[in-house]
């Protein structure tokens, strides 16, 4: 009977160990064709370390124990980190690293003692049973607390698979300390350490699977966020670039006219209009072509202290006519003198806040520029006391729906400009949201990141010294 079980123990082994390896196969496949995906190279490492950690152990016999022992478990704890790591990539969470690597510390010193200085088969199978427990119900978690909005049947469905995976784990880990911690040949082990292989057979085919149906879910949800992002590009270009190019037109034509009829002060007055007008332009294709950067080409602008006084300044010395002409007075009033973030994102941000805060304003109102610091972020806030938001509105910025309307003096807009800030600032993991003003109006703020010098690198100053 017990020659029985060891065999099957070890065909249940051969066949684990060749699922594993058709995994490793099916996760660098998947890398390979869709290299888009932040994912799948992590779980594609994950799927070379598992086969690596089981052909080592088919092995057993013929290798040395820090090989087929130390190196074979280590790499199959390691693999299941790197599913793990994937998965944070996946849902846009930040890496659980440090857990990541106390697991596997915490692994490779019980399996160097218990596996080479003093042996034990027992405190292994229970040491290694507590890390891909550990590990796969992290795993299983992530993915369940992703945001419902995104979150997809299938995400459940792996979530379901790791728990699972992590439940047995935790079922052959207690028995093995309860029941048979004097183990001594696994390979003619217990039923349970048979079922062992069956689960990795199980896990190895259901994983693979899950994750291409993950990559594949989230290259079509990228591939209908750049579709969008395109028409919205094109609607820019469209209303509110060809809009403006059609002003500078018309004046050229009025400023023709009045040389003609050598009306010079009529001539001063259009070109000043034009002036503007062409500032106006240049400012909107400036954003399209830093938003059109972070979105299209992926690139991320590095991070740098930003001086909120010069900020404020050099924005509203493109505003401050618009302002003159309505009447309309803008105020700071900056508690926080420095903040941590993207200059140009934040350049852009305020630059449309403050815009739409004079759209909306009418004659001999006051907008006022505020900063705090809450929870170690710096608020950038825009008051004004014009028309305000209606409750859809409001429900619709609480969306990220941003829609415009003509303002006070009939200004018209695309309602693009809010859109895209929201876009830039959830680029840079900043929020950005519109409120009533209680006193009248609206409240638009967006956040940076708190300057700490202990915390943050000025990368400038590292250059001067590096000079």
């Amino acid at each position: 009977m017990l020659s029985e079980l060891s065999l099957d123990i070890r065909t249940l082994a051969f066949v684990a160990t060749l699922s594993a390896v058709m995994q490793a196969i099916l996760l660098a496949v998947l890398w390979r064709a869709v290299p888009r995906s932040a994912a799948t190279a992590v779980w594609a490492a994950g799927g070379a370390l598992l086969a690596l950690g089981f052909i080592l152990l088919a092995f057993r016999h013929l290798l040395p124990d820090v090989l087929s022992i130390v190196v074979a478990n280590l790499a199959i704890a390691g693999a299941h980190a790197l599913y793990l790591l994937g998965i944070e990539r996946y849902c846009g969470r930040r890496s659980s690293t440090a857990f990541v690597v106390a697991v596997l510390a915490a692994t490779l010193g019980f399996f160097v003692v218990f596996g080479l200085v003093v042996p034990d088969t027992g405190v292994r199978i229970v040491v290694i049973s507590i890390a891909l427990l550990a590990l796969s119900f992290v795993s299983a978690w992530r993915l369940w607390q992703r945001d419902r909005a995104v979150r997809s049947p299938i995400d459940l469905l792996v979530a379901a698979l790791l728990a699972t995976h992590g439940v047995f784990h935790s079922l052959r880990g207690g028995y093995t300390f309860l029941v048979e911690r004097g183990i001594q040949d696994f390979m003619a082990a217990s039923t349970i350490h048979a079922f062992a292989f069956i689960d990795v057979i199980i896990f190895c085919f259901a994983s693979g699977v899950g994750f291409a149906v993950l990559t594949i879910s989230a290259l079509h949800r990228a591939l209908e966020k750049e579709l969008q992002d395109k028409n919205r590009l094109f609607s820019v270009l469209a209303h509110d670039l060809r809009s403006p190019f059609g002003g500078l037109v018309g004046l050229a034509d009025l400023i023709a006219i009045a040389f003609s009829k050598k009306q010079y002060d009529r001539i001063e007055d259009l070109a000043g209009q034009g002036s503007l007008n062409a500032k106006e332009v240049l400012a909107l294709l400036d954003d399209l072509l830093i938003w059109g950067r972070a979105e299209f080409k992926g690139e991320k602008s590095p991070a740098e202290p930003i001086d909120l006084d010069g900020l404020t300044t050099s924005v509203l010395s493109l505003q401050s006519k618009v302002a003159d002409e309505k009447g309309i007075t803008i105020t700071r009033d900056l508690n926080v003198k420095t903040a941590f973030g993207v200059r140009a994102h934040a350049e852009v941000v305020l630059r449309n806040l403050i815009s739409n805060a004079l759209k909306f304003s009418s004659g001999g109102a006051e907008i006022i520029i505020r900063s705090h610091a809450q929870e170690g972020r710096v608020i950038l806030s825009v008051s004004d006391r014009g028309i305000g938001l209606a409750d859809k509105s409001k429900a619709a910025a609480v969306a990220g729906d941003f829609n415009s309307r003509a303002g006070t003096a009939g200004e018209k807009g695309a309602g693009l400009g809010l859109s895209l800030c929201s876009d830039l600032c959830a680029g840079d993991g900043q929020d950005l949201w519109l409120a009533e003003n209680p006193a009248g109006g609206t409240i638009a703020s967006f956040t940076l990141d708190a300057w700490n010098p202990g915390d943050h690198i000025n990368p400038a100053a590292g250059a001067q010294a590096a000079a």
